[in-house]
């Protein structure tokens, strides 16, 4: 019989679902699981540095302000969809989802833990829904 935390890798394996955490002090990122876009398995570590060259160039700001103000105390969690390089080199849309776990007595930022999960399958979909979603909301406004 499986152990619950073997149980819980098998999931995260299944569904896709990277765990990841920061050690904000030390300036580190470890990854565990497996997102294929990455073509990586097991524990990863990187700095948040070589992390954020994977990041498209449109989506860096966005990653930037929402860090900043969970580093700063305005905000605990958060949940960001972005583009990283893949490694064919292609583009694929990950859903980071994050929150601080421990804060300095100044309310620093000391650790954070979170998911990554890659859903660029779903993406298409989506943008799919909320453009008929906006076309149903044009044709309601223009029958009043």
């Amino acid at each position: 019989m499986k152990t619950y935390i073997e149980n819980l890798g098998e999931i995260l394996r299944t569904a896709k679902i990277s765990l990841w955490e920061w050690d904000v002090t030390h300036g580190k990122l470890r990854f565990s699981g497996r997102l294929d876009c990455f073509g990586r398995d097991g524990i990863q570590e990187m700095s948040p540095n070589d992390w954020e060259h994977l990041i498209a160039p449109e989506d860096v700001t966005a990653v930037h302000e929402t860090l900043s103000r969970c580093l700063a105390g305005e905000q605990d969690t958060f949940m960001l969809d972005i583009r990283m390089q893949s490694i064919d080199g292609g583009w694929a849309r990950i859903q980071h989802s994050g929150t601080v776990a421990c804060r300095d007595k100044n309310g620093r930022a000391l650790l954070l833990l979170g998911t990554q999960q890659d859903v660029t399958h779903i993406k298409p979909f989506e943008i799919k829904l909320e453009d008929q979603s906006f076309q149903m909301d044009i044709m309601a406004e223009l029958s009043d």
